[in-house]
């Protein structure tokens, strides 16, 4: 990841059909992404959640994530930041759209441009799991 690049991190598994990330599915039918901005966090929500085997933490730089949301999330409508809001509070739930505007103006400012085109490390990212 470049110094001038920030990580985040999502919910993912690979099985012998590839690598998915894990894709909230609302009773409404709507799709979310969840997205943390610590290791930690990610963690948690993996281990309170229990998604089931093979899920685990993986760190993504924006321009992969900016690649994702081009990708095979370019379905989802929400971005969930659930520990953005603090402790005690509901999480942060953004528009895909809203989200990624902003990623990409921020990335305009500190000079990373607008993604790098590849896929997280280690991922080959075809389709999405519901939960």
């Amino acid at each position: 990841m470049a110094s001038n690049e920030r990580g985040c991190y999502l919910i993912a598994r690979r099985d012998a059909e590839g690598a998915d990330v894990l894709v909230l599915r609302f009773p409404d039918g709507q799709t979310a992404l969840p997205v943390f901005g610590l290791e930690e966090e990610a963690g948690m929500f993996l281990w309170l959640e229990t998604a089931g085997e093979g899920w685990r933490v993986a760190e993504v730089s924006e321009a992969d994530l900016v690649a994702l949301l081009r990708g095979s999330c370019a379905s989802v409508r929400w971005i969930v930041r659930p520990f953005a809001g603090g402790a005690g509070r509901a999480p942060s739930t953004v528009d895909r759209e809203v989200f990624l505007r902003a990623l990409l103006e921020e990335r305009s400012r500190r000079g990373a441009g607008a993604g790098s085109g590849h896929l997280p490390r280690g991922f080959a990212m075809e389709g999405e799991d519901s939960w």
